[in-house]
């Protein structure tokens, strides 16, 4: 009977990963001046992660995605962020994004049948002046009919984090101006 019930619980965790969707996309083009900062912020991240994890580092025309156990990420983490890289397009970010979830069957008949989140890593400067806002959220929201009448879809959470480490008038202005326009959309700081 222990057997049994052993089982059940197994296929049911497995059954119940398979509905959840964690994608993490690093911008290191700038941050590579903090990569502590950084690997720490994205360990915090991971360890609210179940166990499988699609990690994508961004860089000019070939960014490198690994699909990885939650423990293998962690012992990768400072080899792989302590590369520089060149910063990617908007338009790139968002192909990237959406591929990766059409590998993992998000989306049926345009609904997002499984939950979603991704985290976005970002220097603030990168972020601002690129418009990766408007040019990344809002476009990747908008393209796949994410957004409805009380914001984003409900099973999807986009969380940006921020390398916000000097603190000035014109980026508080522009978090300011960004902040809570779309539920389920989070900027942190680190």
């Amino acid at each position: 009977m222990k057997k049994l019930i052993f089982l059940f619980i197994l296929i049911t965790q497995v059954l119940f990963a398979q509905d959840q969707v964690r994608l993490i996309y690093v911008d290191n083009s700038i941050s590579i001046e903090r990569p502590v900062e950084l690997i720490e912020e994205i360990s915090s991240v991971i360890e609210n992660f179940d166990d499988s994890i699609t990690f994508i580092l961004g860089n000019v025309d070939a960014p490198s995605v690994y699909y990885l156990l939650k423990d293998d990420l962690n012992d990768q983490l400072q080899p792989l962020c302590l590369v520089e890289r060149d910063n990617q397009t908007a338009q790139e970010i968002v192909l990237i994004l959406e591929k990766e979830l059409d590998k993992r069957e998000v989306f049926s008949n345009g609904v997002v049948i499984k939950d979603v989140q991704i985290d976005m890593f970002f220097h603030i400067s990168t972020f601002k002046h690129k418009k990766y806002y408007e040019k990344v959220i809002n476009t990747f929201l908008s393209r796949n009919k994410l957004r409805n009448r009380e914001g984003v879809d409900k099973r999807l959470n986009i969380i940006v984090h921020l390398d916000y480490l000097k603190k000035k008038t014109q980026y508080d202005d522009f978090i300011e101006s960004i902040e809570n326009r779309i539920n389920r959309i989070i900027i942190k700081y680190y």
